[in-house]
């Protein structure tokens, strides 16, 4: 069954069949708008780096004020049954629903564009009766900051295991793709792979003028020993320069916890460290591991703590384990705290960061590593003992 909406007040339906001799039939349903319009009122401004985001399914008209004009992207239900609702989500180019249409949510999804207004306004409705829309999410940002942008994308994880990939073609101009996780405090997205040609730029957040969010950059082909990389935040868009690319994402980062191999360079950030404000939901626990295949492999752990914001009770540890021994620990706190830039380097197969904020409201924090080769390995030290024992 097929729902088609329609929000004129006449007009006429013409139906056809690719056969003959087929019975089908159709029904109509009539529903009044409210007589009075009432609407939930957000504001989206150039300086914001994160998007103004809300569920699709909504009771109430959602209208947005921007300092320039509104952008809008639109991220898909993961049930492919419900895309066909996205009809019921009308996007109009002003203040209320007696402003020009701009289109549907399924026409702004399948044609890979941002809508933006011709003014300051732009207003969402979902047309009664409200279909299930799943985890359908509006992302509104100021079109000052995505004006560059040609093909925008909204993308949304089918499997926490394997999202699939997502295609970018950046052929007649800038591509990006905006990704949004199921809870604002909860949740990681993991960078497996990707392929193709070009810079990407990841934003936690949206896409900005001033890159004050831009927290990894890629030329992608020569940066596979930066993957698989965990980003965290709410809203993250990934921004392409150049001919076309495929990126690889999961919700799972098992990927990014075992990676540790030598040649890896990667971070370890917290939750909203880039995303522009303060927050309290920065706690974050991060560890790699070195193994190949169910053996763990020695090797050098080399870091380097860029930023780490200590208010309150808030605690960074830092800890490096040795064939399950503990050979590095360090507790940072604001009367202790780490020289930034500065490298350190330790012996182990598995590195671990414990930031703690209690609920205090922090910038976060920000560490790269690189993984080394060990001058040493397990066991060859107690071999070399044994046999000099035996000729001497």
């Amino acid at each position: 069954m097929n729902i088609i909406f329609f929000i004129a007040n006449g007009g006429r339906i013409q139906l056809a069949t690719r056969e003959s001799n087929v019975i089908f039939g159709f029904a109509v349903n009539w529903t009044k708008l409210p007589r009075n319009f009432a609407s939930f009122n957000d504001n989206v401004t150039i300086s914001q780096s994160q998007p103004v985001v809300y569920w699709a399914f909504s009771t109430y008209p959602i209208q947005i004020r921007a300092e320039t004009k509104v952008s809008l992207v639109i991220t898909p239900p993961v049930e492919d049954e419900l895309m066909q609702y996205l009809r019921s989500i009308i996007i109009y180019d002003g203040p209320d629903w007696n402003s020009t249409s701009l289109g549907t949510g399924l026409q702004l999804f399948a044609g890979k564009r941002q809508y933006v207004s011709s003014g300051s306004y732009m207003t969402v409705q979902q047309l009664a009766p409200a279909f299930p829309l799943g985890r359908t999410m509006l992302v509104f940002q100021d079109y000052e900051n995505t004006k560059d942008i040609v093909e925008y994308q909204g993308a949304t994880c089918a499997r926490v295991e394997n999202c699939g990939q997502f295609l970018m073609d950046g052929s007649i101009g800038m591509a990006a793709v905006t990704t949004v996780n199921e809870r604002s405090d909860s949740g990681a997205e993991c960078v497996n792979s990707m392929s193709g040609s070009g810079d990407l730029d990841v934003y936690i957040g949206g896409k900005t003028k001033s890159k004050s969010n831009l927290i990894a950059s890629y030329q992608i082909g020569d940066d596979s020993n930066k993957l698989p990389q965990e980003f965290l935040g709410y809203v993250r868009t990934y921004v392409l320069t150049g001919n076309n690319a495929k990126v690889n994402t999961s919700r799972s980062c098992e990927s990014f916890y075992n990676s540790g191999v030598v040649g890896r360079k990667g971070f370890f950030a917290s939750r909203f460290y880039k995303s522009g404000v303060n927050s309290g939901m920065q706690s974050v626990y991060e560890s790699i591991k070195s193994f190949t295949g169910l053996s763990k492999n020695r090797v050098n752990f080399s870091f380097t703590i860029k930023e780490a914001d200590f208010v309150g009770n808030t605690t960074m540890e830092v800890t490096v384990y040795d064939n399950g021994k503990e050979s590095y620990r360090q507790l940072f706190t604001a009367t202790n705290q780490p020289n930034l830039n500065s490298q350190i380097e330790k012996l182990g197969d598995d590195f671990s960061v414990n930031y703690k904020t209690y609920n205090y409201e922090t910038k976060g924090f920000y560490l790269e590593f690189e993984i080394l080769k060990s001058s040493s390995r397990y066991g060859i030290f107690g071999l070399f003992i044994i046999v000099f024992m035996y000729l001497f």
